[in-house]
């Protein structure tokens, strides 16, 4: 399956999906108008991926900004994520913030509380 690749616009972040390096990312903004079709399509690759035991897998999380139906979807695509994780897969999630941003941070802290996945929150320059 080629790998999965959404553009960045000024209202939706870049996603890349690669099931054959076992790695996810998400940069940029995001604010779809209708976030659970925006997301769907992400959803549903990960319903489809079935990685072999030991797998490692990397998903780099760095927003410049997410909003609260955002949040909801990749809470959603955590747990699917945990699932895997939960089989025998090694789960690596690379939250990304900017100095000072307090409150993508904070963000993040909930998200990994809430999906009961570890993060590694990794601080760059402004």
């Amino acid at each position: 399956m080629p790998a999965l690749k959404i553009l960045a616009t000024k209202r939706t972040p870049e996603i890349a999906l690669d099931e054959v390096t076992n790695t996810m990312t998400f940069k940029g903004r995001s604010l779809p108008e209708n976030t659970k079709q925006f997301y769907e399509q992400v959803k549903t690759r990960l319903n489809a991926y079935n990685p072999a035991k030991g797998t490692d897998i990397s998903v780099d999380v760095a927003f410049t900004y997410v909003s609260s139906a955002s949040l909801i979807a990749l809470l959603s695509i955590f747990k699917q994520l945990k699932l895997h994780s939960e089989r025998g897969c090694t789960l690596k999630i690379n939250w990304f913030y900017e100095k000072y941003d307090d409150d993508l941070l904070s963000i993040g802290e909930d998200m990994q509380h809430l999906s009961e996945v570890e993060f590694k929150f990794i601080e760059v320059p402004e």
